[in-house]
């Protein structure tokens, strides 16, 4: 007995190579749209990046040549600014100024009458106080003594000058005030944790 006919093989033969290859089809739209659109996307991106990396290749010897040229700057500034931090003290050390100004004016041959120390004025990063210096010597003595002040290792400005000669004298008056800086480092490190 047959059930299905000549003409009924052909159309089922064929319904099911129809269906095959709308199979087939799908399979390879779906491979295409997972599988190679995907590669075609990460080649692209790898082929940027190869690019990118190529081109910081051939840069890098003078990115290097930059980055040792930066290095030695930030290095010489960080030794700057720890030889000005060991030459701003955290108070105001009075009396070793003093000392420090007596001992410059005897060997430099001047004479210090008198000096008169300011109310210290605070800032928001430092505080500054100033000290005047009355004394006597000739003008070559208070030139060195000016020389040699600005020589210490505390850093000093000089905020008022004034000098009286007399002509029947050698000596001169000598009035000069300098300004003195202290409290730089814990201001520093309590807004900035430590860090310049």
């Amino acid at each position: 007995m047959k059930f299905i006919d000549k003409d009924g093989e052909h159309s089922i033969g064929w319904a099911l190579h129809a269906a095959g290859a709308a199979t087939v089809a799908l399979v390879i739209g779906i491979y295409y749209c997972f599988v190679v659109q995907s590669l075609a996307i990460r080649q692209e991106s790898d082929t940027r990046r190869t690019d990118q990396l190529t081109l910081l290749l051939s840069e890098s010897a003078a990115v290097q040549h930059e980055n040792h040229n930066l290095q030695q700057e930030l290095d010489a500034l960080e030794a700057s600014v720890a030889a000005i931090r060991e030459r701003l003290p955290h108070e105001l050390r009075q009396e070793e100024f003093a000392a420090d100004l007596s001992r410059v004016a005897e060997s430099v041959g001047l004479h210090l009458e008198e000096l008169r120390w300011g109310a210290p004025e605070v800032t928001p990063s430092y505080t500054q106080a100033e000290i005047q210096v009355d004394c006597t010597g000739s003008y070559a003595s208070i030139c060195r003594f000016l020389d040699e002040v600005g020589r210490l290792t505390r850093i000093t400005d000089i905020a008022q000058l004034r000098m009286e000669a007399d002509s029947e004298s050698p000596s001169h008056t000598f009035q000069v005030s300098f300004v003195l800086y202290y409290g730089v480092d814990a201001r520093d490190s309590d807004k900035n944790e430590g860090v310049l």
